[in-house]
């Protein structure tokens, strides 16, 4: 009886250990099934990187019960997402945006920093773990991951997910670690492939950019065009950085601020705000990268303080920028800057190119201001020498045109568009004039009398500023009382003031020298 009653229940407990068993042979052939897969799919690596990789991760997710699986790459201490399933495309946008470095306050900072396989049974309860946001995100509670090691050096890591607390076992966590080692194993097979391919691409970059430096270099060496320059090199930079648009400033020491000289890709309505608002030296991101002598990147200007510069491209959806100084013999000159309409940061080759961009664009303008000086030389020269010069080279049938005495004066152009009258830095000028101004008393004086009560009130034309007055018609004073008279000013009621000033403080000494009084000194 006694035997009987046994033997069911030794037969009840072989058929619960058989169960088991065949558990434990499906989980181990559902395991082979999905490595053979992996191995598989890396053989083809080289032909299809994109399919090993997903290979790798979706096989880690199903063998390892979790909702969500990751795949990251370890690039200057930053864990950068490849690869995603199981989430939504917002939420793997997000991890993207917002990468991890190697740090302790999350689980892959921990597995690359102690090269082992780990996990957090509930990262709620974990005191360290600092990445909350990422947990709002995904909704995961409990985490797992591996290291992913090439000779030794982690290269990047595997991360699963659980949705609910469920801490992985033991046969999980062998399962992850050897899919980290597969997955190692694909990386580098795909980068081995990646960096015969770049080093090819490399190569047509690197020609691309002598190309470009070569037709910029002649620009700067032929043109004295400098908006055209300014327009080259702007174009190139932005091209060649694979940014989105760009600026080239020019600094002016006077003023202690930057001056939009040029723009590619540009909203015109954009540029209009650029040159309404004062760039200046001790209150901009540009002016701290011309100060500190360096190149500055913002990756994500959302993340910082906005200056009057910044917040009309942050309105306008630019969202990075990289800002360089543009140097001659260490005085600043201006500031190149490259925008893109996404976040991201600026690799040390691509600030490196861009510094080399913007020395040739210093070297345009200071041409252009050599050009200028040797301009205004030019004119002192001949006025010394001359002193009908500015009558004899503007006379237009008959009479000196006030236009022509600004055009001459400033290099500027007039806007028909606008109705203005710019410089070529940008600056509007007006101008208040005659050919006719006539009085009995301006008969008193003689050209030299002319040219002493210019340098005693400073009736002159102030280069610097391109504001001041010029007379012209000055073989007539003496003979008909008559002089030609043009004031220019950055507003039409300086140029009136100025004007004014000049006419009277003229008659007044007129009037003195008729009556024989000696001139003032």
């Amino acid at each position: 009886m006694v035997e009987r009653a046994l033997r069911p229940e030794r037969d009840s407990i072989s058929i619960a250990e058989h169960e088991r068993l065949r558990r434990d042979f499906d989980a181990l052939r559902e395991q082979f099934e999905a490595a053979d897969e992996v191995l598989s799919a890396i053989g083809r690596s080289a032909a299809d990187p994109e399919r090993v990789l997903a290979t790798v991760v979706e096989s880690a997710r199903r063998l390892c019960r979790s909702q969500a699986a990751h795949l990251y790459f370890l690039e200057d201490d930053v864990y950068q997402l490849i690869k995603s399933t199981g989430l939504s495309e917002e939420s793997i946008r997000f991890i993207a945006e917002h990468p991890m470095p190697l740090a302790r306050d999350t689980l892959i900072g921990r597995v690359g920093l102690d090269r082992r396989t780990q996990q957090i049974p509930d990262v709620l309860a974990d005191p360290e773990y600092g990445r909350h946001d990422l947990q709002r995100v995904g909704g995961f509670r409990t985490t797992m991951g591996a290291p992913l090691l090439v000779d030794g050096e982690v290269v990047g890591a595997l991360l699963l997910w659980r949705n609910e607390v469920s801490p992985f076992d033991e046969r999980e966590k062998a399962i992850v670690t050897a899919f980290a080692a597969q997955a190692a194993m694909a990386v580098n097979g795909v980068k081995l492939v990646q960096q015969m391919e770049a080093g090819g691409v490399e190569l047509a970059k690197k020609v691309e950019e002598l190309e470009a430096l070569r037709e910029v270099g002649e620009a700067v060496g032929s043109s004295l065009d400098v908006d055209r320059v300014l327009a080259t090199i702007a174009m190139h930079a932005v091209k060649l950085s694979g940014t989105d648009g760009g600026s080239i400033m020019e600094y002016s020491e006077e003023d202690r601020c930057f001056m939009v000289r040029s723009v590619y890709q540009t909203d015109p309505h954009v540029v209009d705000r650029l040159h309404s608002i004062r760039i200046d030296l001790d209150e901009t991101l540009v002016g701290r990268a011309a100060r500190e002598r360096r190149p500055m990147a913002v990756p994500d200007l959302d993340a910082c303080d906005l200056d009057p510069h910044l917040r009309i491209l942050h309105d306008d959806g630019w969202r990075s920028l990289a800002a360089v100084p543009m140097l001659r013999e260490d005085q600043v000159v201006g500031a190149l800057i490259v925008r893109r309409r996404r976040t991201g940061a600026f690799t040390s080759d691509t600030l490196d190119l861009l510094e080399t961009f913007a020395s040739q664009s210093a070297l345009a303008l200071v041409n252009a201001q050599l050009f200028r000086e040797l301009k205004e030389q030019s004119i002192e020269l001949e006025l010394a020498s001359t002193p009908y010069a500015i009558e004899l080279n503007l006379r237009k049938g008959g009479t000196t045109h006030p236009f022509l005495t600004l055009q001459f004066l400033t290099d500027g152009r007039y806007e028909p568009d606008t109705a203005l009258f710019l410089t070529p830095r940008g600056h509007e000028k007006h101008l208040v004039a005659t050919d006719h101004l006539e009085s009995d008393l301006l008969r008193g004086l003689t050209v030299p009398d002319l040219f002493d009560v210019v340098a005693r009130h400073g009736l002159h034309f102030d280069q610097s500023r391109q504001v001041g007055v010029v007379f012209h018609m000055i073989s007539c004073l003496t003979e008909h009382g008559r002089i030609g008279l043009t004031a220019v000013g950055d507003t039409p009621t300086e140029a009136d003031r100025r004007y004014r000033d000049a006419e009277r403080i003229l008659v007044e000494e007129a009037r003195l020298s008729l009556q024989e009084a000696p001139l003032p000194v």
